[in-house]
């Protein structure tokens, strides 16, 4: 999405982003740790020990130069934030506090906001920023949240709840630094009819995404529905997009200049991250990986290339990795000997801060 592009000055100004090619151009404190802790060998996996991160594939020359920001949650009794660079080394790290490690899943978003702050997702608890430091700046609960949360260009906060959610709770709401609701959207209204009115998998819609377009409407992902729908300010659906012909649980939309969409499709299926055209719903571009599973995330960085986070059914590895327009692996980061068994693994979303 557009609010992940164009923080590069803050991060070159602090030293954090080094090497490669410009993209440009071609809690109550936690634990954190910052620039002058960082670990990691970046030399392949020959030397990193299991549980650690580490860089697999990296080709400086097409790769999108900058650092990768995400929640890594193979340890479900410490989950984190981390900040790593091109070569995997972690830059900067936030252990969630204590008394909120439980609330991890499901869908832990994570944000970089244009002050520096990181913003993120509580599941089923609410949403938390934090600066640099560690410190709590700002806190909204709401146990009906989950999966995506969205700092809006007015300073309000936009979220959904898709974690068990019901016909008649909200699935999409907007809310001020104060924590007033001053937008709020339920699917019931419009999909309490067949063949949708029995669905129940995780939840009724299991909205997972919601995005403020640049007209004031707001893009809703409902996963379990298979759709992605536009809703004006008043609540009324006006775009909507089915995709059961392409595959299935789609997650996290973006819109892509030109008023094309990318989505991930989460299960197996001949169509993982799919770009189409919102005009005429033709496809314009897709990628397929043999054994990639669980696709969960996909941003299209500046350059062309695409960000993708998901699981290796083969290897049980959950990744993240960029491909550029052809499909070409250029960038991909992994967790050494971390299995995921049947889980959806252990990255949920990703956000490239480019240089």
């Amino acid at each position: 999405m557009s609010r992940k592009q164009g923080i590069a000055l803050l991060f070159l100004a602090l030293g954090l982003v080094a090497g490669g090619t410009r993209c440009g151009d071609g809690a109550s404190s936690g634990d954190t740790t910052g620039p002058g802790d960082t670990t990691g060998p970046g030399d392949g996996g020959e030397s990193v020990q299991p549980g650690e991160l580490y860089v697999d594939i990296y080709d400086p020359e097409k790769a999108c130069d900058g650092t990768t920001l995400f929640a890594d949650l193979r340890d479900a009794q410490n989950p984190r934030i981390v900040e790593v660079d091109m070569q995997g080394a972690v830059l900067w790290e936030y252990v969630i506090p204590e008394d909120l490690k439980e609330y991890h899943d499901p869908g832990m978003d994570v944000e970089l906001l244009p002050s520096g702050n990181i913003l993120f997702v509580l599941p089923r608890y609410g949403i938390h920023e934090i600066d640099r430091e560690g410190n709590l700046v700002w806190s909204h609960v709401d146990p009906e949240t989950s999966h995506d949360a969205d700092r809006l260009t007015s300073g309000n906060t936009l979220y959904v709840f898709g974690a068990g959610d019901k016909k008649n709770d909200d699935h999409a709401k907007e809310v001020t630094p104060a924590g007033e609701t001053v937008w709020s959207w339920s699917a019931g209204g419009e999909y309490d009819v067949a063949p949708y009115d029995t669905i129940s998998d995780a939840g009724w819609t299991h909205a997972n995404a919601a995005v403020r377009l640049a007209n004031g409407n707001t893009l809703v992902s409902l996963r379990n529905f298979k759709l992605t729908v536009e809703v004006n300010g008043g609540g009324a659906i006006v775009w909507s997009y089915d995709w059961s012909a392409l595959g299935c649980e789609p997650h996290e939309p973006e819109i892509v200049p030109g008023n094309t969409l990318l989505i991930c499709l989460h299960r197996p299926t001949p169509h993982q991250v799919v770009e189409i055209d919102r005009g005429t719903g033709a496809i314009v571009w897709q990628y397929y990986r043999d054994y990639l599973r669980t696709t969960r995330d996909s941003d299209r960085l500046s350059n062309g290339n695409t960000l993708i986070v998901g699981v290796m059914s083969d290897t049980e590895d959950s990744v993240i990795f960029e491909v550029t327009q052809t499909g070409e692996i250029v960038w991909q980061l992994k967790i050494k000997d971390a299995p995921t068994g049947t889980r959806p693994g252990h990255f949920y979303k990703a956000q490239r801060i480019e240089s």
